[in-house]
């Protein structure tokens, strides 16, 4: 990595960092726009499932977690992993939140996880070793049946590194893995002209360019080494011998680059993945309750958990 290239990544970790923080300092704000008693008003069904928050030894400090149990002998334990560009986001978040209820109404015990963010100085690879510790942690609990997880956006990211760091140390995989418009190259992959096209137009297309993303996973990785770390980044990895995967990207998502490109790495790879784009959506549907785009997508996780169980 040349010195120039070098200062190139730093402005563009700036240009990043200065976008994101008026979604850092109003993040509270946001996520209050759908608490608990409107998501069970609107989902009755939601009402049903308990939930209790539990705190995780890590490597680094404490890592908040959510347990939610069905009402019935649960299917399967899922860990699920919210996003937030790796500098925000957190359990009480509708991404997080929702999905959980949801998934726990559909039978199934989720284990929320938080991780410490790419901020102040953290980076690469204390967030990777907080989700390692979660699943860990998982596994030490006794519970019955198939142990999958997953995540969205920054959670992809994190999701599809662990399976790499999972199965590069001989450690126990999950039965599946779900990645939800997923970032997990550090550079953004060349995009389509039919991306291009449905990205066109995007407010967020001006300000979330390829720059932008490009410092937001430096801001992430913390030095350019970690750039090519199959354990920070699982599209520079050697793909084989990694478990079921299913992808969703979004139609209208510049990240739809980098889903499309892995799931197409994993096939090459000879694992068995599947993959969908949620047509009319832009980034972040399961963040947006009300969004039949999140909805749909909701409900296409849902049966795919119900086709694991055979």
């Amino acid at each position: 990595m040349t010195e120039s290239a070098g200062t190139h990544l730093d402005e563009s970790k700036k240009d990043f960092l200065a976008l994101v923080e008026p979604l850092i300092v109003g993040w509270n704000a946001e996520t209050a726009e759908m608490p608990h008693a409107l998501l069970v008003q609107h989902y009755t069904e939601l009402a049903q499932i308990s939930f209790h928050d539990v705190t995780i030894d890590g490597p680094h400090g404490p890592i908040p977690a959510r347990v939610y149990t069905p009402v019935s002998a649960p299917l399967s334990t899922f860990m699920w992993i919210h996003g937030g560009a790796f500098v925000t986001g957190d359990l009480n978040m509708p991404e997080a939140h929702w999905v959980s209820l949801s998934l726990a109404a559909a039978g199934h015990r989720i284990v929320s996880v938080d991780y410490h963010k790419a901020l102040g100085g953290t980076h690469y690879p204390v967030p990777m070793d907080d989700v390692h510790a979660a699943w860990k942690w998982v596994h030490t609990q006794g519970w019955n049946g198939p142990l999958r997880f997953g995540g969205g956006s920054a959670g992809g990211a994190y999701a599809a590194a662990l399976s790499v760091r999972l199965r590069d140390e001989g450690a126990l995989q999950p039965d599946a893995v779900l990645l939800v418009y997923p970032i997990v190259h550090p550079q953004l992959p060349e995009m389509t002209d039919e991306m291009n096209a449905a990205t066109a137009g995007l407010p967020v297309r001006d300000s979330f360019n390829p720059r932008i993303i490009e410092g937001m996973m430096f801001n992430y990785a913390g030095e350019t080494d970690a750039l090519s770390d199959p354990h920070a980044f699982a599209g520079v990895a050697d793909s084989t011998g990694l478990p079921p995967t299913f992808i969703i990207n979004s139609e209208h998502d510049v990240l739809r680059a980098s889903g499309e490109r892995y799931a197409h790495q994993l096939k090459d790879a000879g694992v068995d993945v599947a993959w969908v784009t949620e047509m009319g959506s832009d980034h972040g549907q399961l963040n947006r309750p009300l969004d039949p785009a999140g909805i749909s997508s909701l409900t296409r996780i849902i049966r795919w958990l119900e086709s694991l169980q055979g």
